[in-house]
């Protein structure tokens, strides 16, 4: 992973992110850097967590993503 998708996840003290938090840290690093529509939102957020699980009974996949922390005028306001 790069280290700048690294920086995209916080972690208390003494925590490692998992491969999953790591992947979805590059995908977000990537969206900002690729797309000029939501770099400004982009650069701002950053997730503490983020796990993968089943729904519909196993047929179709979400992923849950933990924001340390509330945008300031962003995605909660």
């Amino acid at each position: 992973m790069a280290l700048a998708a690294r920086k995209k996840i916080v972690k208390e003290k003494g925590q490692e992110p998992d491969d999953f938090e790591e992947q979805v840290a590059q995908a977000l690093f990537d969206l900002e850097a690729t797309n000029s529509e939501l770099k400004a939102d982009l650069r701002d957020l950053y997730i503490s967590g983020a796990k993968e699980i089943d729904v519909q009974g196993g047929s179709r996949k979400a992923v849950i993503v933990q924001v340390r922390g509330a945008p300031q005028g962003g995605f909660l306001g």
